[in-house]
């Protein structure tokens, strides 16, 4: 778990979601960058209640938390006065909104080639032209040609 201070610069009206619940839009600045996030009344009731009652201009400490599915979800939220202290890890890699960070996004990039490649070998597996005993060490070879360095030299267009 890791841990932000965010600044409020404005809460969006209330909405219903689905029969019992609600969310709110809250738009907020973490380290210099502005993120609109919805708090959702079913993921964290203490969350959104202090939300739905922020105001511009407001900070709050705010731990979050990636979820099964990757995504950034905010786990505690503490209203901060004058005297509080800055959060515990304001140098971490919180983020407010459900982006994927700079590694996340370079894993899932090589797992699509991989996954690319994977699906190339087999439609060669299918037409004859491959035994299945040589797919990962084809897909691996292709996986290496898509991923080489690029020479801008040799595409002169």
């Amino acid at each position: 778990m890791t841990g932000s201070r965010i600044t409020i610069n404005e809460v969006g009206s209330v909405s219903k979601v689905g029969k019992n619940s609600f969310q709110v839009p809250v738009k907020y600045t973490d380290r210099g960058k502005e993120f609109t996030k919805k708090i959702m009344q079913f993921a964290n009731k203490e969350a959104y209640e202090l939300m739905r009652n922020a105001k511009a201009g407001e900070q709050y400490d705010v731990e979050v938390e990636k979820d099964d599915n990757g995504y950034w979800q905010w786990v505690k939220v503490t209203k901060v006065d004058g005297n509080s202290p800055a959060v515990a890890n304001p140098a971490s890699n919180a983020r407010g909104g459900n982006y994927e960070t700079p590694e996340e996004r370079a894993r899932k990039q090589t797992l699509i080639i991989r996954q690319s490649c994977l699906g190339s070998v087999t439609g060669m597996v299918a037409a004859g032209k491959l035994e299945v005993k040589d797919i990962v060490e084809v897909a691996a070879q292709l996986e290496d040609w898509v991923n080489r360095d690029f020479n801008p030299e040799q595409f002169p267009f």
